[in-house]
């Protein structure tokens, strides 16, 4: 059993990019406390809470950040979503210190409520951010067929820069879906997909407040991922071990995503890949194994 969904990691040179607000590797909105307000949308709260740390780490990688990376919906590993307000503030902070902002837009089309969500690119007026896209999100997890919305400089660079690396995307993969999109599949099995995950969501959601009361995890709209916290001194890597060879369920321990030590004690869970059956059976499993530590 799985709860787990196979991601492909966005490698970047360490010197040239500052993950915002440089706490986590692919989780920009993770905070280092592990706080989950992004799920919430909260709207005030960024600019006296976060400003003075995010301008901080700023300060202490100036001299080598040409960019900041980010993923506003449905985050990788936390689940959440950047609010409208918090958007507004990163491109003042990137306009402020001259810095391209790159928008992994890859679960932008897994909405499960209908909550205001602009794109960064479509409320960018200088031309700084550059937005990437994947069909691999919607169609499969193995169809890598993606796009970059950015202004022609930029495009025009990168297609120098990805020419000597493969020459180009596979033609096969590219005519799949240009016919996929073009025959309207994507809007009939779209529907579908925000359907069945948004049930799964709610079903995986609704387990764990009934079987771990109290626990702290996130609540996500978009994207596949919710994150858990387990009890205060656990580790997370220990735990999904523990899990895999007593239960024979699969978790990502959440410390991989964190360059600090404040994600030792999470782990990612994924409802989009598991059957509902499955999520059912399997946070059963987990609750046992949670309960079990907390009482060590």
């Amino acid at each position: 059993m799985i709860l787990y969904e196979w991601s492909s990691a966005h490698l970047f040179p360490p010197q040239s990019v500052w993950f915002h607000p440089s706490l986590g590797r692919r989780s920009p909105p993770t905070h280092g406390d592990g706080t989950s307000t992004y799920n919430v949308f909260p709207q005030q709260e960024y600019r006296h809470n976060v400003s003075r740390r995010v301008h901080k780490n700023i300060y202490k990688h100036i001299n080598s950040a040409t960019a900041i990376y980010t993923i506003p919906v449905g985050h990788n590993p936390m689940g959440v979503t950047m609010s409208v307000e918090r958007r507004r503030h990163l491109l003042e902070i990137a306009s402020a210190y001259d810095l391209l902002v790159i928008e992994d837009n890859a679960y932008g089309y897994l909405k499960y409520e209908e909550v205001e969500t602009p794109t960064l690119k479509s409320m960018d007026k200088e031309g700084s951010v550059l937005m990437m896209g994947t069909l691999s999100k919607v169609i499969g997890t193995g169809f890598r067929v993606g796009w970059v919305i950015a202004d022609k400089p930029f495009i025009e660079k990168m297609s120098q820069a990805k020419q000597p690396i493969n020459m180009c995307t596979p033609s096969i993969s590219q005519f799949i879906a240009y016919e996929y999109l073009k025959r309207g599949y994507f809007e009939k099995y779209h529907r579908e997909a925000i359907k069945v995950y948004r049930e799964k969501r709610n079903l995986m959601l609704s387990t764990l407040e009934q079987k771990l009361d109290g626990a702290r995890f996130t609540k996500p709209i978009a994207g596949m991922f919710i994150m858990l916290w387990l009890p205060e001194g656990c580790n997370g890597e220990e735990f999904a071990k523990q899990f895999l060879e007593k239960h024979h369920v699969a978790v990502v321990p959440g410390r991989s995503f964190y360059t600090d030590e404040s994600g030792v004690n999470t782990i990612r869970l994924n409802f989009s890949r598991p059957s509902k059956e499955e999520i059912t059976e399997g946070v059963e499993k987990l609750a046992k194994l949670y309960k079990e530590i907390s009482t060590r």
